[in-house]
């Protein structure tokens, strides 16, 4: 017997949470220092998360947070540190802010 697999077929947008020399060549940037100007903080975002790993998410344009996703979001904002489960609330309000377009993200972390 054969089974077959469901694949499905979709758009993804892929950034790397570091900023690297090689981007600064090119003009562009990751994720911590693109974080850091939206949010106008004085160092690039730091994030507790492991190396060599890629994050998933799916990114909606969501308002109104609830009030705990609100309180994660200012005391981010206030300190420039997210965990890695902030991700995905961070990349809603940039999205939501209009920095960033709906859809999937995959974001490499790797120093």
């Amino acid at each position: 017997m054969s089974l077959n697999l469901k694949v499905k077929t979709e758009q993804t947008h892929h950034v790397d949470f570091l900023t690297y020399a090689w981007m600064r060549e090119e003009d562009v940037v990751g994720l911590d220092e693109f974080i850091a100007d939206c949010y106008g903080l004085d160092k690039p975002m730091e994030i507790s998360c492991g190396n060599d790993t890629n994050h998933s998410v799916n990114v909606e344009a969501e308002k109104p947070f609830y009030d705990f996703d609100k309180d994660q979001l200012a005391n981010i904002k206030r300190t420039g540190f997210m965990e890695e489960y902030n991700l995905r609330l961070v990349l809603c309000d940039l999205c939501h802010s209009g920095h960033i377009p709906e859809g999937k993200y995959v974001v490499t972390m790797s120093w």
